[in-house]
């Protein structure tokens, strides 16, 4: 089915209390969409539309479109007040004639029965605000991923309706799944209500699961995405203390399942819920590299274009062995920082030659958590240099403005950028910046120093 196409493809006549109307094909992907989800509210299908119109349709047309829908039975409107307020938010489910539709076009499962089927629909509620929020996060996660170019095929589902989480698979059951052939995304909807006991015996099931679907050729990585402002007027906009919280629990996460290759089989993200969109989608379309690998990549392209850019602004660089560099601190390779590189002012004595340590990060993830950790406290230990400092570095700005950060870096010193804030500053005029890192939920941009 082409989700953007308006080739119509029913006419439903007019029915004792029903409009007739027109059906098109990029109405039964909404429908579809409504349907797994049992519940939508309103601003969810306004966004589902404006996909499928390519952002050619105003608010008041797709408000009119809804009306239709709804006129002809197709789908059916509840409401809900808000509380201190003479408004209401506004849900839908599908109707009798938007079931039909479905079986009739064969969008849903063959072993589905009709009758049953709308048995159960008709008892559908109002989702509670937990429910709600997820929903809301999961259809702009599938938009997400609709709208990547590099996409891959993508499912989705809750939680409770797949397969490898029913009967006496259920051991954990995640609120939302995305999936592709190798890959499945467990999210977790976190309101702030459960205990963070509660988060750390979903770990540990989460660990068991991990091996179950490892055996059979699926990697499993989990979300906990934490409800904001973006999904429910009753949660904060900043919710990063929460987020926070979260990565601090995780166990290292060297004692996670690994594959025999030495890939993880198991990941681990926090994230706030306006955010989770961008991970789901990233998750997809770039998850064939071991994460260290990964980042030696990264490493090793963003200094050779530094190299050439800083003698520009008056700096001498040169990169140094990491491995001299850590041979007194010695870990473990996976939590080693990806670059090291020494550089002192140009025509400035070698007493005064500074050491930077570079690890390429990824938003929400708790590896990368916990190796800015490990790291910020080697970086304490290295006193061969004017100034031994860690620079963690993003694939995009808003990743590095975004990140989250614990407690216990509050008051270490680290600085943030991302692989194209220096390069662009080359033809933008721009002077070079460091983000520093003031709390858990707020960095500010500062000038690019020798002790950074």
């Amino acid at each position: 089915m082409d989700l953007r196409n308006r080739k119509r493809v029913a006419k439903l006549k007019s029915l004792k209390g029903y409009e007739g109307m027109f059906v098109y094909e990029h109405d039964l992907f909404v429908l579809q969409q409504i349907f797994i989800h049992k519940v939508m509210i309103s601003e969810s299908i306004h966004e589902l539309f404006d996909y499928v119109s390519n952002g050619e349709r105003s608010r008041n047309s797709i408000t009119n479109r809804i009306t239709k829908l709804r006129k002809a039975g197709i789908i059916v409107q509840m409401k809900k007040p808000i509380a201190n307020s003479i408004f209401y938010l506004y849900y839908y489910k599908i109707g009798k004639r938007g079931l039909r539709l479905l079986f009739h076009f064969d969008l849903l499962d063959k072993s589905l029965d009709f009758d049953r089927t709308y048995s159960a629909i008709r008892t559908v509620k109002i989702p509670n605000p937990h429910n709600s929020a997820m929903s809301m996060t999961a259809n702009r996660s599938y938009l997400a991923c609709l709208t990547n170019k590099k996409r891959e095929v993508v499912e989705h589902t809750r939680g409770a309706a797949h397969e490898e989480f029913q009967g006496v698979k259920a051991s954990i059951v995640p609120d939302w799944i995305f999936q592709n052939e190798e890959t499945i995304i467990c999210v977790e909807c976190d309101t702030g209500k459960q205990t963070l006991n509660i988060i750390m015996q979903k770990y540990n099931q989460y660990l068991k699961k991990a091996k179950e679907l490892n055996r059979i050729g699926k990697k499993l990585i989990v979300i906990f995405s934490v409800a904001d402002g973006s999904v429910g007027h009753v949660y904060k906009e900043d919710r990063s203390r929460r987020v926070a919280s979260i990565k601090e629990i995780i166990p290292p996460f060297l004692d996670w399942p690994q594959e025999p290759e030495g890939f993880y089989g198991v990941q681990f993200y926090g994230v706030s819920a306006n955010r989770t969109p961008a991970l789901v989608n990233r998750l997809l379309t770039d998850i064939s590299s071991k994460p260290s690998l990964k980042r030696r990549r990264a490493a090793e392209d963003w200094f050779q274009e530094i190299q050439i850019l800083l003698p520009y602004y008056g700096f001498d660089i040169v990169e140094v062995d990491k491995e001299k560099v850590l041979y007194s601190n010695r870990l473990n390779k996976e939590i080693d920082f990806d670059l090291a590189y020494q550089w002192r002012q140009q025509g400035s004595p070698s007493e005064e030659i500074h050491l930077v340590g570079v690890i390429f990060a990824e938003e929400g993830s708790i590896i990368t958590y916990q190796t800015i950790g490990a790291n910020l406290k080697r970086m304490q230990g290295i006193r061969q240099y004017a100034s031994a400092t860690l620079l963690v570095c993003y694939p995009e700005e808003e990743s590095a403005i975004k990140d989250v950060y614990g407690y216990s870096m509050q008051n270490t010193t680290f600085r943030v950028t991302d692989t194209k804030n220096w390069i662009d500053a080359d033809w933008t005029g721009k002077p070079l910046q460091v983000l520093a890192v003031t709390s858990t939920s707020k960095k500010e941009w500062r000038p690019l120093t020798l002790d950074l």
